[in-house]
C-alpha cells in the first residue's frame, strides 16, 4: 500500500553458479497506482558471453511485467576487466537482454550499471519510463573494494514511494558465512541515497518501502546432500530447506 500497489507479483530465476563482495543498488521513486509485477532475475555468468537467446527465461511469463531488474556477477574475469573496469561483455549481455524481454510489451532501459564483473539492468514499460527521473550516484564499497570510490545509480521521481533494488555478489565459500554477513551489514549501514531536498536526511536501503535484493549471495544449504534438496524442492518443502539455510 505504501507504493499505492494492490499487489507485487515477483518472478526469481536462481540458475546455479573470486569472491569479491560488491553491491549495484538503485534507489528510485514512482508515482504509479495500480499494481505492478516485477521480474528479479539473477545470473553468475562465470565471464562466459550469451551464446543463445534468454527469451525462454526473461519472456516466461503468462503477462508481461512491468519492470525488470537483471543482475548479473562474474561477467568479465580478465584482469582487465578489475583494473580498468571496461569489458565488451556489458553491450553483448546488455544486447541479449534487451532482445530477450517478454515479446508482448516495449521496454525502456532505465539504468544500466556495472562494478568490474556485476552489473545491474533496470527495464521498465515504456508508459512507467516518464515516471521515473532526476538520477543521481552515491558510492559505497565493501570486501577489498573497501578503500575504492565505486559510482552507485540512483533514481527518484514526484513521490514518497521508494524502491530500492540491489545486486549482490558476496563472499564465496561455505566457511565464510560470517564475511557474508558483515558483507550485508556494510552494504545496509553505509550506502546512503541523497535526496533532492538537502533538509531531509539520505536513505539507507532499509529505509525504503520496498527493498529488492538479489545477486549471487553465496549462501548455502548445509549438512544436506543434492539428491535431498532436490526431493525437497519438488515437494516443496521450502521451511525444511529454510532450516538447513546459512
Amino acid at each position: 500500500a505504501v507504493l499505492g500497489f494492490a499487489s507485487c507479483s515477483l518472478t526469481w530465476y536462481l540458475p546455479l553458479s573470486l569472491s569479491l563482495s560488491l553491491s549495484l543498488p538503485i534507489s528510485l521513486s514512482l508515482s504509479l497506482s495500480p499494481s505492478l509485477s516485477f521480474f528479479l532475475g539473477t545470473y553468475n555468468v562465470n565471464g562466459q558471453t550469451p551464446k543463445e537467446t534468454l527469451r525462454p527465461w526473461l519472456g516466461s511469463t503468462s503477462t508481461p511485467p512491468d519492470m525488470y531488474c537483471v543482475g548479473f556477477q562474474e561477467l568479465d574475469l580478465s584482469k582487465e576487466a578489475f583494473f580498468f573496469n571496461d569489458t565488451p561483455k556489458e553491450t553483448e549481455w546488455m544486447k541479449a537482454v534487451s532482445e530477450g524481454l517478454h515479446p508482448d510489451a516495449k521496454y525502456a532501459l532505465v539504468k544500466l550499471v556495472r562494478l568490474v564483473g556485476i552489473m545491474l539492468l533496470f527495464y521498465v514499460k515504456n508508459e512507467h519510463a516518464k515516471h521515473i527521473s532526476e538520477m543521481e550516484a552515491e558510492t559505497v564499497g565493501t570486501g577489498i573494494m573497501g578503500k575504492q570510490r565505486l559510482p552507485w545509480p540512483s533514481a527518484s521521481a514526484s513521490t514518497n514511494s521508494d524502491i530500492c533494488v540491489v545486486n549482490s555478489h558476496l563472499a564465496a565459500h561455505i566457511e565464510e558465512y560470517e564475511r557474508r554477513n558483515q558483507d550485508y551489514k556494510d552494504i545496509c549501514s553505509r550506502l546512503l541515497f541523497h535526496q533532492n531536498d538537502p533538509a531531509m536526511a539520505p536513505l539507507t536501503i532499509l529505509k525504503h518501502n520496498v527493498v529488492l535484493w538479489l545477486g549471487d549471495l553465496n549462501y548455502r544449504l548445509s549438512d544436506l546432500d543434492i539428491d535431498h534438496v532436490k526431493d525437497f524442492n519438488r515437494q516443496e518443502g521450502f521451511e525444511t530447506l529454510h532450516s538447513y539455510d546459512q
